[in-house]
């Protein structure tokens, strides 16, 4: 479970607030400059970083404990950088999602994150870029421990 800060926590239940909610992403990959964008209309600075204004489209990994989680990102192609960054990319970019809350004083809080995913597929059009991002282990289908339960190590559970 994710804990928000107390101001956080306020600002979602309460019927009027001051407050706005703004995701970003940091894509990062040794083959290329980080990137770090946030849904709004103008930059943002938190910490020593800025995350540039940009408009994407997050849709966000369902809670389930029957599938591996999974985000959609969707991003307007108005220009060749960020597809020429991709194809160039030797590895997999890590994507790191935060969520901020940021008050009418332009103080900026970090809620949530960063949750580290990677790119697992992208699709593009003239229009729009579509990628995947989770994780590269299935951590759902994997063994619970290194070693099997046979006659030869447990011996007590088949006597």
């Amino acid at each position: 479970m994710r804990t928000l800060t107390l101001q956080g926590l306020q600002s979602l239940l309460a019927q009027e607030t001051d407050s706005s909610w703004h995701c970003a992403i940091t894509i990062a990959a040794p083959s290329m400059t980080t990137a770090r964008f946030i849904q709004n209309t103008v930059d943002v600075v938190y910490g020593a970083n800025t995350y540039f204004a940009s408009a994407f489209e997050l849709v966000l990994a369902q809670d389930s404990e029957e599938s591996v989680p999974q985000v959609t990102i969707r991003v307007d192609n108005v220009g060749r950088e960020i597809i020429a960054g991709i194809r160039q990319a030797t590895t997999a970019p890590d994507i790191d999602l935060e969520i901020f809350r940021i008050d009418g004083a332009s103080v900026v809080t970090r809620e949530i994150g960063p949750v580290r995913y990677n790119l697992l597929s992208v699709r593009a059009d003239a229009l729009v870029i579509e990628g995947n991002l989770g994780y590269l282990t299935d951590f759902l289908n994997e063994a619970a421990t290194k070693d099997r339960f046979t006659p030869s190590i447990a011996k007590a559970l088949f006597s």
